[in-house]
């Protein structure tokens, strides 16, 4: 499995004006893209319900 640096993810400026005024047009071009996550100034996004469902399933009790 390739790690999260070796992918070829879109990056959202989280703080551009433009992202504030239509995110869901940014979060449909990561989709286009790679399906989840993208990359920010803060670190990965995860994009996709799916994906963050999974990530949470493994943090917790008998994970």
């Amino acid at each position: 499995m390739r790690s999260a640096q070796q992918l070829d993810l879109l990056t959202l400026d989280l703080h551009s004006p433009a992202m504030a005024a239509d995110p869901v047009a940014f979060i449909e071009a990561a989709w286009a893209h790679h399906a989840s996550p993208a990359r920010s100034e803060q670190g990965l996004v995860v994009t996709e319900y799916q994906t963050m469902k999974d990530l949470m399933s493994m943090d917790g009790p008998g994970a």
